[in-house]
């Protein structure tokens, strides 16, 4: 771990980092990459809480001329972050790719491994985020209840979107360095790796909005009431994408061949 490093603090060495999932083989999984999250370089964590903090501030500043309640810069804010924090901060398979073929020896089931490792991330993503909706709520001074809503949906759908990505991740890895052959290979199939990617998450949203656009269009219910309807329908059927998600992830991890990509 980064802690037993030459180049960590005497008080990175220090920290204790929580069990947040239990003390079990699950927990020491999730653990274990959670370890790896807190202890390293502050530069990911201060850039990502910048960025969800500048968005925070433009939804209710340079984008609310046009009426927005609380909750639709909230919505805005949770978005932007979610796409911008998954992406930037690749604490999941990508930093891991090389301990893949140890991880299939551990005594748990491969979906249980997927899972444990994209927990401490989605939790992370889920705090900045929840952190950039509670600025916004008290800027606005807007307790929307539909605030909390949106606050417990979003771990579900980071989990969504890290599941698809690092599923694809590991059916078909990428791993180019400088120089070598077959550049525009591997930059073909990044790209159709990127495709695959984004239908998935398309189907997973409209599959997810479908209770909303029922209230909405369907019944012709206000706005607020088809915000409500529509989290609270759509919550059962994110829940069903997570499951399926995360057994085709332990699906993909128990194939994946550490060896199949090397020259």
């Amino acid at each position: 771990l980064a802690a037993t490093q030459g180049n960590a603090s005497e008080s990175t060495r220090s920290w204790r980092t929580p069990w947040l999932a239990g003390r079990g083989p699950f927990g020491a999984v999730a653990w274990r990459k959670a370890v790896s999250i807190l202890r390293k370089s502050r530069t990911s964590f201060l850039v990502g809480g910048l960025i969800v903090a500048l968005v925070s501030v433009l939804s209710v500043t340079v984008f609310a001329g046009d009426g927005r309640d609380a909750f639709s810069s909230a919505v805005f804010v949770a978005g932007f972050g979610t796409f911008y924090l998954c992406i930037g901060l690749r604490f999941d398979f990508r930093e891991d790719l090389e301990l893949v073929g140890l991880m299939r020896s551990w005594p748990i089931a491969p979906w249980k491994v997927f899972l444990a490792t994209l927990l401490p991330e989605t939790l992370l993503v889920s705090a900045m985020i929840a952190l950039g909706v509670g600025g916004v709520a008290i800027y606005r001074q807007d307790p929307d209840p539909r605030l909390a809503l949106l606050v417990a949906i979003v771990p579900l759908a980071v989990l969504v979107w890290t599941s698809i990505d690092n599923a694809t991740f590991l059916f078909a890895p990428v791993r180019m360095n400088a120089a070598q052959d077959g550049a525009l290979q591997n930059a073909g199939r990044a790209m159709v790796l990127m495709l695959m990617r984004m239908v998935g998450l398309g189907l997973a949203l409209g599959l997810a909005v479908i209770p909303y656009a029922l209230a909405a269009f369907g019944l012709e219910l206000g706005r607020f009431t088809s915000v409500v309807v529509g989290i609270l329908g759509g919550l059962p059927i994110v829940l069903v994408e997570v499951g399926l998600l995360v057994v085709a992830g332990g699906a993909v991890l128990r194939r994946f061949d550490v060896a199949r990509d090397n020259p």
